[in-house]
């Protein structure tokens, strides 16, 4: 599991299936270590994009950022879906839809 993904506030996705406010918890979590802590989780823009002049998160950190969504949530963020780096609303979003596809 990447240091990432391994957090304190552990929230049990087999039993609790896309609950908007659970995601959000964890993705400014997983999002708040990516970036050492420099800004706090509650603290997180939703609107303005993760790396550049955003968040300004590099590309190493992004990898390990993607690794940990994955490994945290049990999805797949493929190739075509890096638009969701564009903001943390829309890793929310993303996330969220993922879960309910895979609960059909």
């Amino acid at each position: 599991m990447s240091e990432l993904g391994d957090l304190d506030t552990a929230i049990d996705w087999g039993t609790l299936m896309s609950s908007r406010e659970a995601i959000e918890t964890d993705i400014r979590a997983i999002v708040s270590r990516a970036l050492d802590g420099a800004i706090a989780p509650e603290d997180l823009p939703t609107d303005v994009p993760v790396f550049s002049g955003g968040l300004g998160m590099d590309s190493m950190s992004g990898i390990e950022l993607l690794t940990a969504i994955e490994e945290r949530f049990g999805i797949y963020i493929d190739d075509d879906n890096f638009q969701i780096f564009d903001s943390l609303d829309q890793m929310i979003s993303f996330v969220e839809s993922s879960l309910e596809d895979s609960s059909e």
